[in-house]
């Protein structure tokens, strides 16, 4: 039997906080990680700054380069270890060694008008080019940012490949 937990990482859970899972009762378990939309975004840098402790990634639509201006004040607020991979030469290259070997299938939608289909591709590619051959990458033709959410959850596979993974330190 595998248990599968899910949390905020910026909420709290039983009265500890979860900015250092670590620390907390939760890392007994199995841990998967998946996240739509701008969350997308999320499930990168969290796996950046936590490497090695998920036992899959699952990001929709997501990206690590922002669709915004990145300005000085909203600079502060980035943990020191995603703002280093943004200031980096390549990024993706940067993120695709802290996450080293953990599996991820992420998908994006090729009309995606909100987050551009490249930031998938890129990441892909990256990863790839470090050694992870857990790597699934799924795209679909004439399908937009909106939709993208619900073609992934609907996708058959997913649920199988996420029970299948297991928290083995992904390095």
């Amino acid at each position: 039997m595998s248990l599968t937990c899910t949390a905020n990482f910026s909420s709290t859970l039983g009265g500890t906080s979860l900015t250092n899972p670590i620390n907390t009762p939760i890392f007994n378990c199995l841990f998967r990680y998946c996240k739509s939309i701008l969350g997308g975004y999320g499930v990168w840098a969290t796996s950046a700054v936590f490497p090695h402790k998920f036992a899959a990634l699952m990001p929709i639509a997501g990206g690590i380069i922002p669709i915004f201006k990145i300005t000085p004040a909203f600079k502060q607020t980035l943990h020191p270890i995603v703002s280093d991979i943004l200031d980096a030469h390549n990024p993706y290259i940067v993120l695709a060694a802290k996450i080293g070997k953990t599996p991820v299938w992420m998908f994006h939608g090729r009309d995606d008008k909100v987050i551009p289909v490249t930031e998938s591709r890129n990441i892909n590619e990256a990863l790839r080019s470090g050694g992870n051959e857990t790597v699934r990458y799924t795209e679909w033709e004439q399908v937009g940012h909106e939709e993208v959410f619900i073609k992934a959850f609907l996708e058959p596979e997913h649920y199988k490949w996420l029970t299948k993974q297991k928290l083995t330190g992904g390095k």
